[in-house]
């Protein structure tokens, strides 16, 4: 069943080895997470699922990862400390492909088995899961399963969430669902409109719950966004598609130039 359901930043600016002094520029964002996190360690997951846009993209499938094991690490952003291992749910995994592979027609998914996460998986992670020297406060005993977005149009992502909802609420689990992504890039850095127009666009139909708009995106308009966020976003609406949701957000600022959203989709 789904127990909880998010939209987390990913920019591993956010992680404190790595931004450092600069955190304080996204200080509602850190909170917000922190919120987040305090949310999820009350409903205990016993599952993760994280779609990303920065693993491997196909432009006509998506990407279901089938390792046994996962690897976090920062080691690209130059942060060598950072290690994190996380297991896989190998029984539903293999429940998403088999219903994808038979359906028809086929909704265009790819298998890999990749151990090393993308940081569009890793930074969301860090903050939900991780325990801290002062923190006695995390999640423990849960595995994950990474998806990766793919090339496709807005409503076979949408679709694709919808399928994947089918399987997860066939498990008597408490999974917990993440689009991991973030909004416009080089907001502080320029006076575009069109970037700032994507951004509160967005966040007011997430408000309202109008999918439609969403989904319907001029894909141009999107695309002089220069967003990272939309696909995972709208995979997320595809699995809370019917489900009685309230959405709730928790902060919105635009540190380092970058679009940053955290919400929480609250659901009964």
């Amino acid at each position: 069943m789904i127990s909880f359901a998010a939209i987390i930043p990913h920019h591993p600016i956010l992680i404190p080895s790595i931004g450092q002094e600069k955190l304080e520029m996204a200080k509602k964002t850190v909170e917000a997470m922190g919120k987040l996190k305090n949310k999820l360690v009350k409903i205990k997951p016993d599952l993760i699922i994280v779609i990303s846009p920065h693993g491997l993209i196909f432009a006509d499938a998506f990407c279901l990862n089938l390792a046994e094991k996962y690897f976090g690490s920062l080691e690209l952003f130059g942060d060598l400390t950072t290690k994190m291992e996380f297991k896989s749910d190998s029984k539903l995994t293999h429940r998403v492909r088999e219903r994808f592979e038979t359906a028809n027609p086929p909704p265009f998914l790819t298998m890999i088995s990749e151990q090393n996460l993308d940081y569009g998986v890793t930074v969301p992670l860090y903050y939900l899961t991780q325990k801290t020297p002062s923190d006695n406060n995390y999640i423990s005993n849960f595995s994950i399963i990474p998806i990766g977005v793919s090339g496709l149009d807005y409503q076979k992502h949408f679709e694709f969430g919808q399928g994947l909802k089918e399987e997860i609420m066939q498990s008597d689990k408490k999974i917990a669902i993440i689009a991991s992504g973030d909004l416009s890039h080089a907001l502080n850095q320029t006076e575009n409109p069109v970037e700032n127009k994507f951004d509160k666009q967005l966040i007011k139909f997430l408000k309202q719950k109008n999918i439609d708009k969403i989904i319907n995106f001029d894909p141009n308009f999107v695309q002089e966004a220069k967003e990272c966020g939309l696909r995972p976003i709208i995979v997320l609406l595809g699995v809370l598609d019917n489900l009685n949701y309230k959405p709730e957000i928790l902060s919105y600022e635009a540190p380092f130039g970058i679009g940053t959203l955290v919400a929480h989709f609250k659901i009964s």
